[in-house]
């Protein structure tokens, strides 16, 4: 176990020598979507659930009483539950937040943490009755549950894209809904999308999604993407420039990229191209566990379709962006994750001999569609 100062400064040391894109410190990981921590036994948890906002157990023989104070192994004294969840709030990135993500982050809570300040020695209820030895250790086998997908029910003008990172499985289902989208769009009102828990990917698929509903590229896109990649074995940054859009291709279909990407949309060539926009109305089914493909995705849609109000939203000390995209024409419903713009991140070892890890982002993107205002924003359904 170490403490969170010795955490602190081993993270300053690893951040200036994989990241030099964009030099940071311990104080900017929480802003950074693609940085995380590995520093929980995930075999040692917590044996019942809480309710993140009231301490509230929610099962087991303790199930009704609230958390009233925390006693961690680095702290002398027990501190309220408002203020432990509070820092461990500021300990991990954006993207684990209760208030967008409360299910996940209950995930985090509830393990054996190997940093003094965050491992918690006993609770004291609201009875009051003193809990020790908090940890249960679990079977390997053992999953703590975990958020299940919203279930899917397929009709026609209801698009499910899970995933969009091109592999053995994806692919296919990838071309199967973008051969539909590109061939029966204008037979349906409305089309609803459906992220579920979709991790993210290739950015490929959300273009050309935008491609098949736009027709003709539009003002606000750019024509290409600017990202830089961080070459970790020569410490040093690399910048190419992506292709974000279709639009560049004579033969979108049978382009090398398009073939690579098993999406068998070959024939396709053979229909005249989109050149004019979907008029009818458009649903996006988000999900917190979206990755930073499906973050680009809902982004563009709401740029092409929406109207974006932006907001914030104080959680735990910190202010989450947040934004509606709602028009006449687009409604987002439950809430995304987000992402800062970096990402592919490698593991690397905190602590010699210790089981501690960070994951360091590779990538940034210097120049992106996606406005700098609304990097690190969350999109959301509004509430009447």
């Amino acid at each position: 176990m170490i403490t969170l100062s010795e955490y602190n400064k081993a993270v300053d040391v690893l951040l200036k020598r994989y990241y030099p894109v964009a030099p940071t410190t311990h104080k900017d990981t929480f802003s950074m979507s693609h940085f995380e921590a590995y520093v929980s036994n995930t075999q040692r948890w917590i044996p019942f659930e809480i309710d993140v906002p009231t301490g509230r157990i929610l099962d087991g023989k303790f199930a009704g009483q609230c958390i009233a104070k925390v006693k961690t192994h680095g702290h002398k004294s027990a501190m309220s539950w408002k203020n432990y969840v509070t820092m461990l709030v500021h300990f991990d990135n954006i993207t684990w937040n209760p208030c967008t993500n409360e299910m996940t982050f209950r995930r985090l809570l509830r393990t054996f943490k190997y940093i003094a300040e965050l491992n918690i020695d006993y609770f004291i209820t609201d009875k009051p009755v003193k809990l020790h030895n908090v940890y249960m250790k679990v079977p390997l086998d053992y999953i703590p549950p975990a958020p299940r997908d919203p279930p899917f029910i397929g009709h026609d003008n209801h698009f499910l894209f899970a995933g969009f990172d091109f592999g053995e499985h994806n692919g296919p289902a990838i071309g199967r809904e973008l051969r539909r989208l590109f061939q029966y769009r204008d037979d349906y009102k409305e089309i609803h999308f459906h992220l579920n828990n979709n991790g993210g990917g290739q950015i490929t698929p959300c273009n050309m999604i935008l491609l098949a509903l736009c027709g003709a590229r539009e003002p606000w896109m750019k024509k290409q993407e600017s990202l830089e990649l961080v070459d970790i074995a020569n410490n040093r940054a690399v910048s190419e420039k992506r292709a974000w859009d279709p639009w560049e291709l004579d033969n979108l279909f049978t382009s090398n990229n398009m073939k690579a990407m098993g999406l068998k949309l070959a024939d396709l060539d053979n229909f005249q191209r989109i050149t004019t926009r979907y008029h009818g109305k458009i649903t996006i089914h988000m999900y917190p566990g979206n990755g930073s493909a499906a973050f680009f995705f809902i982004t563009y849609i709401v740029y092409a379709f929406g109207k974006p109000r932006r907001f914030t939203q104080e959680c735990y000390g910190k202010q989450l962006k947040m934004g509606h995209g709602d028009s006449n024409r687009l409604t987002l419903l439950g809430t995304s994750n987000t992402t800062s713009g970096d990402g592919n991140m490698t593991v690397v070892e905190l602590k010699q001999g210790t089981p501690l890890r960070v994951g360091i982002p590779r990538q940034q993107f210097t120049s992106s569609t996606v406005l700098p205002m609304d990097w690190n924003r969350f999109w959301t359904e509004k509430k009447n």
